[in-house]
């Protein structure tokens, strides 16, 4: 083959542009794959570990699985938020304080 034909196909700026734009795609995935990832990442939340310390394995499968108990949980749980948000801690113990003096003094 004695004649010398150009077998380039791109400029070499038109390869760099590309290649550029290819880079910046695949940095692009790859970062939303990585931010993918940490949200679908599996992590047993703190208050569920409280919850089956506090109660143990037969009560929290109890609670989980009859609606009644689970209900009552939830709203127990509701009143607890409340008292300690509006920092009603203080007038509840000594509410209580009271309620039990008079239970005991019968």
């Amino acid at each position: 083959m004695g004649d010398d034909v150009d077998k380039t196909f791109i400029k070499a700026d038109e390869f760099e542009e590309i290649k550029t734009k290819f880079e910046q795609t695949i940095i692009g995935a790859l970062r939303e794959v990585e931010n993918q990832i940490e949200r679908t990442k599996k992590e047993v939340p703190v208050w569920l570990i409280v919850l089956l310390v506090a109660f143990g394995w037969n009560e929290m499968t109890l609670i989980l699985y009859n609606p009644l108990y689970f209900f009552l949980c939830a709203v127990c749980c509701m009143i607890v938020y409340v008292i300690f948000r509006l920092q009603l801690v203080g007038p509840v113990t000594s509410i209580l304080k009271e309620v039990l003096k008079k239970v005991q003094s019968r």
